[in-house]
């Protein structure tokens, strides 16, 4: 009796591992860019977000880490780059409503890629990126890993 309790027992635990709650937006999948791609609303396209660590002097060891967010957007087909590109992209860190909603200016050599300057950062992280796409505001929960 006490090996069918302690199997029913094991049993129920061993199920129960990996329970968790689930990370925002769990539709994500690979990026070509890296990171995690995430569905933008009404099927408009893809976001791709990620963080970087810039490079430092080699064998610099550094008592701060700064890391900048990065976001990539991509079409509906989630390869080819978003036409037209995004414009006013922001990243809120975090899910209370009190986050603040950090700048991503364009880069200059892609404009489908945003990225924070370097700052104190987590490198993994959960929020919101806000653009403009064809003129109107779209928001999606994205979590960087």
């Amino acid at each position: 009796m006490r090996g069918i309790v302690f199997a029913s027992l094991l049993l129920t635990a061993s199920s129960m591992i990996g329970c968790s709650e689930p990370v925002a937006n769990s539709n994500s999948k690979p990026s070509p860019t890296g990171g995690a791609m995430f569905p933008l609303p009404g099927n408009k396209g893809f976001v791709a977000v990620s963080t970087e660590s810039p490079e430092g002097p080699r064998g610099s060891r550094t008592k701060t880490h700064t890391t900048s967010i990065v976001a990539s957007f991509f079409g509906p087909d989630g390869t080819s780059a978003l036409s037209p590109a995004p414009t006013d992209v922001n990243v809120k860190i975090g899910v209370d409503g009190d986050a603040k909603a950090v700048p991503l200016p364009a880069d200059a050599k892609n404009p489908n890629r945003f990225a924070t300057a370097p700052g104190q950062y987590p490198e993994g992280f959960q929020g919101k990126i806000q653009a403009k796409i064809d003129g109107a505001d779209v928001e999606t929960e994205v979590s960087a890993r």
